[in-house]
């Protein structure tokens, strides 16, 4: 009986070390999210677009706290875009790193585009509160005038962007690599907060 347990538990371990190793090879747990409605918490994401996506497939986020972790190097192969609920939106959604992680891409397009998103704070610092540019955002690509790094687009306001690195390529000289857009409603893009960055 004794070995039968001993072997059987063996047998439990390899399987969940296979199954753990599986998790984390397909970058699974890139991007974790709690908070949203209609996201189980602490469900993880291979890039920041999926969480977004995520996010955006519910119209309700009334009375939300929202929180994006992101542990580890994410490699975007199109833009992120958060949308703003059309129904009712958080109180808050808040983006922060757990390491010291890149979020990178190399497209046409914007890396993380606010499409009328409002109080989201990107917070590049240590689990919120630590080392200050600990999340790196950046666009590799110099091909076209859109190749935003961040853009803020359509009514995206009371946002906030702080203790960031962000970079990108633009070929533009009348694009930043933090871009205040266009909108298609009333107020702009207006009351958004982007201090103690190093933009390059």
């Amino acid at each position: 009986i004794v070995q039968f347990m001993q072997k059987a538990f063996t047998l439990f371990f390899l399987v969940f070390l296979v199954a753990a190793q599986s998790v984390f090879a397909d970058g699974s747990t890139n991007v974790v999210v709690s908070g949203a409605n209609g996201v189980v918490d602490e469900t993880g994401y291979a890039t920041l677009k999926e969480a977004f996506d995520a996010i955006n497939a519910n119209a309700d986020h009334a009375n939300r706290n929202i929180e994006i972790r992101i542990n580890a190097n994410t490699t975007e192969t199109a833009s992120a875009v958060l949308n703003q609920p059309s129904t009712t939106s958080w109180k808050s959604l808040t983006i922060y790193p757990t390491a010291n992680v890149t979020v990178t891409g190399s497209f046409v397009g914007a890396i993380i585009d606010l499409n009328g998103a409002d109080s989201v704070i990107i917070n590049g610092r240590l689990n919120k509160t630590g080392v200050a540019n600990s999340l790196a955002i950046e666009h590799t690509s110099n091909s076209d005038n859109s190749n935003r790094t961040v853009r803020l687009i359509n009514d995206a306001k009371n946002n906030t962007i702080q203790y960031c690195k962000i970079s990108g390529r633009c070929p533009s000289n009348g694009s930043g690599v933090i871009f205040l857009s266009t909108t298609n409603a009333v107020y702009g893009n207006d009351s958004n907060i982007i201090e103690y960055n190093d933009v390059d």
